[in-house]
C-alpha cells in the first residue's frame, strides 16, 4: 500500500514533515517514508492529497465498561459517582452480547476519531469472568482496533476500600455489602493467566495487561502477585492513584503513608507501571515515580468532571515523570476523543502558572499521546512515529475543513482546532479500518440498533441497582466531606479551602 502526496507529519525525533510525501506500507509497518516513492507493482494507492497524515491517537487509559452510561451523570465526586458508574449491589451480570455490542460502541468512537490504541481497563459486575473479558477482547479482534486490556481487579470489599464507611453504614445497608463478597485473589490470577496464554499478542494488535485496581481496593498479596505476572510477561501494570483527596486519606488512614510510598515499600514502582490521574501526589511521591520511572495516564477531562483537582503537570514534566493521556470512562468525560482531551490538556494547565515557559505546548501534548501512549502500552519505538519498521497506524485527515484553513503550524491545528471530525482515513497494522469517515470493518448501523433493543432491559437492571445506591449515597457524601475537610494545606483545587461555602451542605 502507497500513501501518495500527503502533508506527512512524522512526529521522529527530528519533527521531519514533508509537504508532499509518501508513505509505503507493507504488511503491518511502515517500509518507507518520504518524497516520490516508488509503488511496488499491485501495491493499492491511497490518494494523500488534500490530506494531512499523521500516527494514530493512543488512548493510555479508558473503561470501555462505562459505555452505556455516557450523559447519565453530573456533579458528583468520584466516591459518590462510582455508586452510579459501578454500582456496588445489585449491578450485573451484564450479559456478554450487550458487553461485546458497549465495547464496539466504544471502538467506533476512538477510531473514528483517530485513536488507534486504546488501553482498556475493564470492570464487571459483581465479579470478573472469562466470558466477560473474552466479549471485550472479541469487539477488539473484529473491529480493527490495536488495544491492550486490562480487568479491574479488586479483592477488598466494597466497605473496605474507604474510610469511615464500615463505621457510617447502617446495619441494614452493611448486611446487603456483606451479601456480595470480594472475589478471592486466587481466582483473579488464575483469571489473568489464562487471558494472557489465551489472547497476549493475538492478531499482532491484542496485548493483556494487568491492572490492580487502586492500592487501597486491592490486598498487598495481590498488587505483588501482579507485579510478578506484569514482570515474567513484559506486560503493562495498571493502577489508580492518588486520584482524589479522598485517596489522600485514605493513604494515611490505611498505611499511615501515602500510597505511593506503600506502592514504593512493596517494591511495585517500575518502568512496566502507569499509575492513572495522581492528582494528590506529595513531591516525595513525584521523586519516588520519577526515580522508578513510572508513568502517570493524565486525564484531564475526568478529572474536571468530576471535580477531582488538577494534576501538578508542570512540575511532573520537570522532575522527569513519564506522562501520557487518556479519556476516562465515557461516563466521567463521556467520550473517548483524544482530540479533545489534548486540547485540554494544553488549555487547562496555563492557568497554573503566570510564567508561560512552562507552559506544555501542543507539542509537548502530542508527544504525551504518541510516545507517552506507546511508552505506557510498552510498544515505545514502534508505534507513535512514521518510520520505516515502525507499526503501520496511520490516521489521514481532511485539509479542506475549517480546522485546517488557513493553515500555519499543523501541530496547533491538530491541538487547538481539530475535534477529530476531520478523520478521513485510519490505518492499524496496515490495514485500512477507517475509510470516508466511517468505520469499514463492521455494520455500525446494526450496532446501534441492536443496542438500543437491549437497552430496555438493562436499564430494569440499573433501577434496582440504583435504588440501593441512593440509600448508600449519603454515607459516601458524609465520607467525601469529612475527607475534604482534612489536611487543609494541601490543595488541588482553583479556590483556596476558605473559600468553600460548606455551609451549603453536601446533597
Amino acid at each position: 500500500m502507497l500513501i501518495k502526496g500527503a502533508r506527512v507529519l512524522t512526529f521522529n525525533d527530528h519533527e521531519t514533515a514533508y509537504p508532499e510525501g509518501d508513505i509505503l506500507v507493507e504488511g503491518d509497518r511502515i517500509k518507507a517514508v518520504g518524497p516520490r516513492l516508488q509503488r511496488p507493482p499491485g501495491a493499492r494507492v491511497i490518494e494523500g492529497r488534500g490530506r494531512l497524515v499523521m500516527p494514530g491517537l493512543v488512548n493510555a487509559h479508558m473503561h470501555s465498561d462505562e459505555t452505556l452510561f455516557r450523559g447519565l451523570l453530573d456533579n458528583m465526586p468520584l466516591e459518590v459517582w462510582m455508586l452510579y458508574s459501578l454500582p456496588p449491589i445489585g449491578y450485573g451480570p451484564v450479559p456478554e452480547r450487550l458487553i461485546y455490542l458497549r465495547t464496539l460502541l466504544g471502538a467506533i468512537e476512538a477510531l473514528q476519531s483517530g485513536t488507534t490504541t486504546i488501553q482498556d481497563d475493564i470492570s464487571e459486575a459483581p465479579r470478573a469472568t472469562l466470558d466477560g473479558s473474552e466479549a471485550v477482547l472479541r469487539a477488539y479482534r473484529d473491529v480493527g482496533i490495536r488495544a491492550s486490556i486490562a480487568c479491574n481487579m479488586t479483592d477488598r470489599a466494597y466497605h473496605e476500600k474507604l474510610p469511615y464507611v464500615a463505621e457510617l453504614l447502617p446495619d441494614l445497608e452493611m448486611d446487603a455489602i456483606r451479601a456480595t463478597p470480594a472475589q478471592p485473589a486466587a481466582e483473579l490470577l488464575a483469571l489473568a493467566e489464562t487471558l494472557l496464554d489465551r489472547w497476549h499478542g493475538r492478531d499482532g494488535r491484542i496485548r493483556i495487561a494487568l491492572s490492580a485496581s487502586a492500592p487501597q481496593r486491592c490486598t498487598d498479596d495481590l498488587i505483588l502477585a501482579l507485579d510478578d505476572l506484569s514482570r515474567r510477561w513484559k506486560t503493562p501494570l495498571l493502577s489508580h492513584v492518588l486520584e482524589t483527596k479522598t485517596q489522600v486519606v485514605t493513604g494515611q488512614e490505611f498505611y499511615g503513608k501515602t500510597i505511593v510510598a506503600h506502592l514504593a515499600d512493596l517494591g511495585v514502582l517500575s518502568d512496566r507501571m502507569t499509575i492513572a490521574h495522581g492528582i494528590w501526589l506529595t513531591e516525595g511521591d513525584v521523586a519516588l515515580l520519577a526515580a522508578a520511572r513510572t508513568a502517570i495516564a493524565h486525564n484531564p477531562i475526568s478529572n474536571l468532571k468530576l471535580g477531582s483537582g488538577l494534576l501538578r503537570l508542570e512540575a511532573v514534566r520537570r522532575a522527569g515523570v513519564p506522562l501520557c493521556l487518556g479519556t476516562d470512562g465515557s461516563s466521567s468525560n463521556d467520550t473517548f476523543n483524544m482530540f479533545e482531551v489534548m486540547k485540554c490538556a494544553a488549555l487547562i494547565h496555563k492557568i497554573t502558572s503566570p510564567v508561560s515557559n512552562t507552559w506544555s505546548s501542543a507539542r509537548d501534548v502530542l508527544a504525551m499521546v504518541l510516545r507517552g501512549g506507546a511508552r505506557s502500552v510498552l510498544l515505545q519505538g514502534q508505534m507513535g512515529v512514521l518510520a520505516p519498521g515502525a507499526l503501520a497506524d496511520v490516521v489521514l485527515l481532511r485539509l479542506d475543513a475549517p480546522a485546517f484553513v488557513p493553515l500555519h503550524d499543523p501541530v496547533n491545528h491538530l491541538v487547538y482546532c481539530e475535534s477529530g471530525r476531520d478523520v478521513d482515513m485510519v490505518l492499524v497494522g496496515g490495514k485500512v479500518v477507517v475509510e470516508g469517515g466511517r468505520v469499514t470493518t463492521i455494520n455500525t448501523g446494526a450496532i446501534y440498533a441492536e443496542v438500543a433493543d437491549l437497552m430496555p432491559g438493562f436499564l430494569q437492571m440499573m433501577d434496582r441497582a440504583y435504588a440501593a445506591s441512593r440509600r448508600l449515597e449519603p454515607v459516601l457524601w458524609q465520607v467525601y466531606e469529612r475527607c475534604q475537610r482534612q489536611m487543609p494545606e494541601m490543595n488541588r483545587f482553583a479556590t483556596l479551602p476558605s473559600e468553600w461555602e460548606w455551609s451549603k451542605g453536601s446533597p
